[in-house]
């Protein structure tokens, strides 16, 4: 009867990337004794999941709906000395989660009330990116903070992180 759960059905999820017309399959499992089925894949990149349930000579085959899944990445920084003498220099590494290999970030300092971009970097295999500064002015606290630019549909940033020079 329709929309009866089917136990044993073998189901089969699929992706397909925002901007592409082509289909790939990311997992298959088998209906529970009640027909629901489950997945939980990993997503780096903004697109469509959908499920197709296989038919047999009994039953017609299914799929459900697509619906668009965006993404908001996570950033996280860490910095090597939040206290400085002048002209030292200072590390910052972002993370970003999920990791995406070739994501545009920027760090950021804050100069009179607004962000201005004083770097950019792409991130790695691991979706870090490594970043550098030499602040001089004695008794200052600068501001810095790290934007990823949207790619896909990600986009991230970090909460500022301040370094006194001393």
């Amino acid at each position: 009867a329709a929309g009866v759960g089917v136990a044993g059905a073998p189901a089969t999820l699929y992706f397909r990337a925002r901007g592409s017309s082509t289909w790939q399959r990311v997992a298959a499992a088998t209906t529970s004794t009640t027909g629901a089925v489950s997945f939980r894949p990993v997503t780096t990149r903004a697109g469509y999941y959908k499920t197709v349930v296989g038919g047999t000579y009994e039953r017609t085959a299914g799929a459900g709906s697509s619906g668009l899944v965006s993404l908001r990445g996570a950033m996280t920084v860490s910095v090597s000395a939040a206290t400085v003498s002048s002209g030292r220099l200072v590390s910052f590494v972002a993370a970003m989660k999920p990791a995406v290999k070739g994501q545009v970030v920027k760090r950021q300092l804050k100069r009179g009330g607004r962000w201005v971009t004083v770097e950019v970097d792409t991130t790695g295999r691991g979706g870090r990116a490594r970043f550098s500064a030499r602040p001089t002015k004695v008794g200052k606290v600068y501001h810095f903070r790290i934007r990823a630019l949207r790619v896909g549909a990600l986009l991230g940033s970090t909460r500022y992180v301040n370094v006194t020079v001393r």
